[in-house]
């Protein structure tokens, strides 16, 4: 399915093609994630996008991160109710935007489960889940809050009902039904009582009648097509109930006649009653899932999760999300966590930078890279290895990036490099003279790779098209004693396919030293901010193009310094890179870095035996 994405804060407008299931979307804070949720929400919830919406339903959780659903929702909901409780038809209420919508937060969580669990089968997502966990429904507690303007209007409308009229136009007959099923009968009797605390199940029996607050008479009135039959024929009755929740809950005029935060679901395990403060974080959340699935799941259901695995125990994150692998609709959360990540099927990954949809796979990668340090386990590591031939450990992907800006300056093509080429962030040994010490951290890194592969037994051998892993390694104290490139090689074994791994040592400090430039160091000294000071540089006595190369200038500890070409408030700028590079005379830029160039690329391109 093809969705279009509407401009939202930074997010771009755009369209994406989308599967059913579970889409992750990743990126860094101010990526333009949680506005693709809401872009989403605006076109199938808020808006009238003058076309038939894909979807039956759409509902949102949030996990409170993204505070901003709450008042896009209560715009929604002054819309649906006509701010004044009166539940209008959806088709008069929404055009042709998504025919059921929800927003929920924690503080739905017992209404979810109270009604998920009551609709429980023997295979549902709830069930499965509550025995999992030990889990027994025990009682259910809330509280109707009835000022007097509302029963005015709730005993008016309730003797309208009785004496059968129609042309009254303020409640609905089914919202005053429903209230008049929640609270037992009798509505006109307890419309006395400012508060009514509505209880079910029973609180000193919970082993020998687990299924009391189910098997409450109520549940079957409050479920009954027959109750809201004549409110909409299209909607279920699980989408009534809510509704009618929603318009109890919203009050409108900034009255809420039940307040959520105050209800109550109490579970029992072991004997022992178990509130949901009581369960983990992680068992919250999979019950949570499980309820919306059950309730509202369906091949035209659209979910839109924001940061749900927030706060998840690592042993519960690949738990937290097997509760959403039956998803038959189209389910969207936002992400920042790596086992999330790492267990999500590369196709099943959204990347987002600036507001904009990436498709560069190396670009991906990156992205990836920064957010999490890593890319092991699961579909996505699984992946790489069935479609990357060459991977590149190096100290930072701001090497990557002077590495290709460099060698661009010089006339040559970088790009070529790149084909089939990703690019992971491993740092080396640091203050060290003794070289395999100073590759041993990325040495660890493939060991890692080779662990996980052959602990997984899904990865087979003859998909395998990893070819080779360059180490590109700063120097640091370190000194080589080779004329040419300083370069090792070796094989590892991984699942029977041997992977030749490449050591390449840079012949200065590090990859920063090579910006070293005599003709673009004139525009930086004596400019207005003066940001720029060379330091132990002078020291060595004038810099020119006879002196750029000696073991001096190679060595000089110049990083932080020569770091302010490349930084803007600290963080690496591209483009102030590549301003200073271009003031560079290319014949500055030290040969081995061309070397080191055309070896990887040959490499790279070199079939293997």
């Amino acid at each position: 399915m093809r969705l279009q994405i509407n401009q939202r804060k930074r997010l771009r407008q755009q369209e994406v093609e989308v599967q059913q299931g579970l889409t992750v979307l990743v990126g860094t804070n101010g990526s333009g994630k949680s506005s693709f949720l809401e872009s989403l929400f605006f076109n199938h919830i808020l808006r009238d996008i003058r076309q038939q919406s894909p979807f039956d339903n759409c509902v949102v959780y949030s996990s409170g991160v993204n505070e901003s659903f709450t008042p896009l929702y209560q715009a929604q909901l002054k819309i649906l109710y006509n701010n004044s409780l009166k539940l209008v038809s959806n088709h008069e209420a929404n055009g042709l935007n998504a025919r059921s919508k929800y927003y929920f937060s924690k503080e739905w969580a017992p209404f979810l489960l109270l009604a998920s669990t009551f609709l429980a089968r023997e295979n549902s997502n709830t069930t499965k889940w509550m025995n999992h966990f030990g889990l027994k429904s025990a009682y259910f507690e809330f509280e109707i809050y009835l000022p007097s303007s509302f029963k005015k209007k709730l005993r008016q409308a309730y003797q309208n009902i009785e004496e059968g009229r129609t042309d009254y136009g303020f409640e609905s007959s089914q919202l005053v039904k429903f209230i008049n099923t929640l609270v037992g009968g009798d509505l006109e009797e307890k419309l006395t009582q400012s508060r009514i605390k509505i209880s079910w199940g029973d609180k000193e029996n919970l082993e020998s009648n687990p299924r009391s607050v189910m098997n409450t008479p109520i549940f079957n009135q409050l479920f009954d097509t027959q109750l809201f039959a004549s409110l909409d024929q299209t909607i279920s009755p699980i989408d009534s109930f809510f509704q009618m929740i929603q318009v109890l809950s919203f009050g409108g005029n900034r009255t809420k006649y039940i307040s959520l935060d105050l209800s109550v679901i109490v579970f029992s395990r072991d004997a022992q009653l178990i509130g949901l403060h009581d369960l983990s974080d992680g068992e919250f959340q999979i019950l949570l899932n499980s309820a919306l699935l059950d309730l509202f799941d369906g091949e035209r259901s659209l979910f839109l999760l924001d940061e749900v695995d927030a706060h998840i125990h690592p042993t519960m994150v690949k738990k937290v999300w097997s509760s959403f692998e039956s998803v038959r609709g189209y389910a969207f959360t936002t992400s920042h966590n790596l086992l999330t990540i790492s267990n999500s099927e590369y196709n099943r990954i959204i990347f987002l930078e600036d507001g904009t949809i990436i498709n560069d796979t190396s670009k991906k990668v990156k992205l990836v890279d920064d957010i999490c340090g890593t890319l092991f386990g699961g579909p996505v590591f699984k992946s790489l290895l069935y479609s990357i031939e060459n991977i590149v450990l190096i100290d930072d992907h701001s090497d990557w990036e002077i590495f290709k800006s460099l060698i661009n300056r010089t006339g040559q093509n970088f790009s070529q490099l790149e084909t089939n080429l990703l690019v992971f962030k491993k740092s080396s040994g640091t203050n060290l003279n003794d070289r395999n010490l100073l590759i041993n951290p990325k040495k660890d890194f493939v060991q890692e790779i080779k662990k996980v592969a052959e602990d997984n037994s899904d990865i087979n051998s003859d998909q395998i098209k990893l070819k080779n892993i360059f180490m590109l390694c700063d120097s640091d104290a370190y000194v080589s004693r080779t004329t040419g490139i300083d370069k090792q090689t070796e094989i590892v074994t991984i699942k029977g396919k041997r992977i030749n791994i490449h050591s390449l040592i840079w012949n200065r400090r590090y990859i920063e030293s090579y910006l070293i430039s005599p003709t673009a160091r004139p525009h930086y000294d004596n400019s207005a901010n003066n940001e720029f000071i060379w330091g132990e540089l002078d020291n060595h006595g004038p810099l020119n193009e006879a002196t750029l190369n000696t073991t001096n200038t190679k060595r000089v500890k110049c990083k932080e310094v020569v770091q302010g070409l490349t930084r803007n408030q600290g963080l690496f700028d591209k483009a102030r890179l590549d301003e200073y590079i271009n003031r560079m005379n290319p014949n500055e830029i030290d040969p081995y870095l061309t070397q080191v160039f055309q070896d990887i690329l040959n490499t790279k391109n070199t079939p293997t035996v």
